[in-house]
């Protein structure tokens, strides 16, 4: 999931944004939590959860403790967003770029990966995230399209 935020995203609609997998920024984008502002706790939306995993305790504290806003720039800055665009328009012509980019590999790989991803933050040990990889790439090799897209690669490696 990636999402593209350009203008407010507060309260749910920021909740919805840091369950992605990829977050795009413009510098007019402007996030907040909401709830604190309206007297209820910063933690709704799994926020709390998510939030203090993106950017860390601290700023995540600063988000969620006073409800202020973080524009686009500090978003980059923090890792709650991967990239700036200079506006909307290139926003979704980078997004388009991403999906174009995680389609143009194998499907299984695609949502393998992203279980990995999710799986790493919460992992015991550094044995035990290599051996969800492990296992990944064995159902990979096994039972995907691996071998098509080892041929493809090597077709264009040639060129």
């Amino acid at each position: 999931i990636i999402a593209l935020v350009h203008g407010a995203c507060c309260g749910g609609g920021l909740g919805m944004a840091l369950a992605a997998d990829i977050r795009l920024v413009t510098p007019e984008a402007k996030m907040n939590v909401a709830m604190y502002k309206i007297g209820l706790t910063g933690g709704d939306m799994g926020i709390s959860y998510l939030l203090p995993r993106l950017v860390g305790t601290s700023v995540a504290a600063e988000m969620m403790m006073t409800g202020r806003f973080m524009y686009g720039p500090r978003a980059v800055q923090t890792n709650l967003a991967s990239e700036l665009f200079p506006n909307q328009a290139e926003m979704e012509k980078g997004a388009r770029q991403l999906v174009k980019e995680m389609l143009a590999g194998s499907p299984d790989g695609l949502r393998l990966t992203k279980d990995c991803i999710q799986a790493s933050v919460d992992a015991s040990s550094f044995e035990a995230q290599v051996s969800l990889e492990d296992r990944q790439q064995v159902l990979m090799v096994l039972g995907g399209d691996w071998f098509k897209h080892v041929g493809d690669f090597n077709k264009k490696s040639k060129l």
